[in-house]
């Protein structure tokens, strides 16, 4: 995510601290529900967290 933000603002973009706080509020979630899941059924379970995660970064934070 960093790199992605970086990216964003080298590209004339803005971030607010908000947007940043969110973003790390469901990563954190994303993160809980990976280390959680075992075995493959799980991580498909887990797996929605995280495109949504990845989604909403690209929302955010659209490359330049």
């Amino acid at each position: 995510m960093k790199i992605r933000i970086e990216a964003h603002m080298d590209g004339g973009g803005t971030v607010t601290s908000s947007v940043v706080a969110s973003l790390m509020q469901e990563a954190g979630a994303a993160a809980s529900a990976m280390k959680g899941a075992t075995g493959d059924d799980n991580l498909y379970q887990a797996m929605p967290v995280m495109q949504r995660l990845c989604g909403d970064i690209l929302k955010a934070l659209p490359a330049p």
